[in-house]
């Protein structure tokens, strides 16, 4: 699990550590509880009170994609299908649910416990009463191109569960907030990046210097846009910094787009989810096919019980039984997301 950027200022509330919220008994945890319900009741009743004016929303949305300091990190790109598709990066995600009112969104760590943090993104609309939620667990350990370690420090815990609870966010953000609100967002911000790209050679050298944390250099770059560094054009030099955004933010890897050699420990290119979870029926075991990290994150991500149920037999593979139980204490979490309706408060 490799930290890619300090997103310590994303989580408003921030994060409560679990040795800060730990209480002595149930009647905490029942009067905490109370204060949060509460809370949200409160926040419930103040959405209809005062709704939203989505023109308004709109327009304040519009008027923070014209700034190039927000269009330069707001986008990114990635490979489907052998296609090429940018999508509402964190930072546009975070804005949009700003300027769209009545919401409610961050990153909490739940417990702690034997290395690893047991944290939920999530995000309200307390005037539709739609919410989205992920559960997740990070491991206290960081990687290097030496090996890794664990950290144990509380502000490096911090940052990494920050991390990589940012694009959870995101995603929830995105599942609340309606489609045609983000696709209108990204096409401004994609307008602004047009109108102020600048591909002299003081902007190629700032698009190198954004990718140099991943070693490409401009021979990687011309052998993928088939032409002189010098001669590219201002369509490859948005591209460009979408791809150091999806690099930055952990969506793709730098094979997905260079000529370089894949990291260690990823998965085959073309490989879903269920080619994934399929793997139990040929030869391989569990450890040749992915880690117990990257099992974690594959049943995050899960879209049906189906897929479930591969990794399922994948984890029953592993050697060791702590692990073992991690990952299916985390299955079972996701089954229980996966079956109920998502929309919530209904009644």
């Amino acid at each position: 699990m490799t930290d890619t950027e300090d997103t310590g200022d994303d989580l408003g509330e921030g994060l409560p550590l679990a040795n800060d919220t730990a209480s002595p008994g149930g009647a905490m945890v029942a009067i905490e509880s109370a204060r949060e319900t509460a809370a949200i009741q409160a926040e419930y009743l103040m959405a209809q009170r005062f709704p939203r004016d989505v023109d308004k929303a709109m327009r304040n949305i519009e008027r923070e994609c014209a700034s190039l300091s927000l269009a330069e990190v707001a986008t990114y790109s990635y490979v489907k299908g052998g296609t090429t598709v940018s999508d509402a990066g964190i930072r546009l995600a975070e804005v949009i649910a700003q300027q769209w009112g009545n919401m409610k969104v961050g990153v909490r760590e739940l417990s702690r416990e034997n290395g690893y943090s047991h944290c939920i993104a999530f995000a309200l609309d307390t005037e539709a009463r739609f919410s989205d939620e992920k559960t997740f667990q990070v491991r206290h350990w960081r990687d290097t191109r030496r090996g890794g370690y664990a950290i144990t420090s509380e502000r490096e815990i911090y940052e990494l569960v920050a991390n990589q609870g940012a694009r959870r966010k995101r995603a929830c953000i995105l599942t609340v907030v309606p489609r045609w609100a983000k696709e209108q967002a990204v096409q401004w911000v994609e307008e602004t990046l047009m109108k102020s790209v600048d591909n002299s050679q003081q902007g190629v050298d700032q698009m190198l210097r954004l990718l140099e944390p991943w070693d490409i250099t401009a021979a990687h770059i011309e052998k993928r846009i088939g032409r002189a560094i010098d001669s590219i054009t201002p369509m490859q030099m948005v591209l460009m910094r979408k791809v150091a955004n999806s690099l930055r933010d952990g969506m793709s890897n730098p094979d997905d787009w260079f000529d370089v050699p894949p990291p260690e420990g990823s998965k085959p290119k073309g490989k879903t989810l269920a080619d994934i979870a399929g793997a139990e029926a040929r030869t391989e075991t569990p450890e040749q096919v992915t880690g117990a990290d990257s099992l974690a994150n594959l049943i995050d991500n899960a879209p049906n019980d189906n897929v479930l149920a591969g990794l399922k037999k994948m984890v029953s593979k592993l050697n060791d039984p702590q692990e073992r139980g991690r990952l299916y204490s985390l299955i079972k979490s996701r089954s229980k997301l996966i079956q109920p309706p998502a929309r919530k408060g209904t009644t």
